[in-house]
């Protein structure tokens, strides 16, 4: 994969040189957009103008096509929090043609388009139904983040951080068709796997405690949950969840 990578990074004869200062600005400018550095971080409208800046040196042969596909990736995760939710869908779509043309259908760089893709399309379901959860239909965005869930089993492993996020995000749904059992399965998953890379009383399972809690409680299971809560009681709230360890980091803070 790698050398697969360097060949189109070379075969570019228009790719974007160390010798192009504004081109390296405005790319590590729209990385700011997602740093979890809260110091460094860039506000979204500020994002939006250096990432279209970016597309438009892209646009005259300054970028290898995966750039351009990872622009279009992180544009369309800032419209989509911006709420150009239409406009940001289009910009995902575009992104995962030009990565999976780029770098081929199981490269990870599609991982997070796929799920930034995901949650957009559930948002626009519940739009569609009313502002309704329950009579949406999701069908769309669960597949497309079980395509994401996928593509980092396979490059990084079945207990790699980064799927305890999306395990959870997965499981939410299937408490919601009625398939509790699959997703206490996928939430007892999402735990074991911060506790092998953290440690039992990590922050970091904070979120995955707490969810697997709550469908205890649903279902009426008061000891499970009461001991869970527990656990919850005594995580270690000072640990620093510093952005390289993060969970949740998001491949497209490093694409290329």
């Amino acid at each position: 994969m790698l050398m697969h990578i360097l060949f189109l990074v070379l075969a570019n004869s228009g790719a974007a040189t160390a010798h192009e200062p504004e081109w390296h600005s405005h790319l590590d400018a729209a990385r700011r957009a997602f740093t979890w550095n809260a110091e460094f971080r860039l506000d979204a409208v500020t994002a939006e103008r250096e990432l279209r800046d970016a597309l438009a040196l892209a646009s005259q042969g300054r970028a290898t096509q995966a750039q351009v596909g990872c622009l279009h990736a992180r544009l369309g995760k800032v419209l989509k929090n911006r709420g150009s939710l239409l406009e940001a869908r289009s910009e995902l779509h575009e992104a995962l043609k030009l990565q999976e043309e780029a770098l081929g259908p199981d490269a990870i760089e599609l991982a997070d388009t796929y799920g930034i893709l995901s949650s957009l399309e559930e948002t626009l379901a519940i739009d569609l139904a009313g502002g309704s959860a329950a009579h949406a239909d999701r069908s769309a965005s669960k597949a497309l983040l079980a395509e994401s869930i996928r593509l980092r089993e396979k490059n990084l492993g079945p207990d790699d951080p980064s799927l305890a996020e999306p395990l959870v995000v997965f499981a939410l749904g299937l408490e919601d068709d009625g398939k509790v059992a699959e997703a206490e399965a996928l939430e007892k998953r999402a735990v074991g796997i911060l506790e092998r890379a953290y440690g039992a009383n990590s922050s970091r399972l904070g979120g995955p405690l707490s969810m697997l809690r709550d469908l205890y409680k649903k279902l009426g299971r008061k000891e499970e949950a009461a001991a869970i809560d527990a656990r919850i009681d005594h995580l270690d709230l000072e640990e620093h969840d510093t952005a390289p360890d993060s969970p949740s980091k998001s491949v497209l803070e490093d694409c290329p």
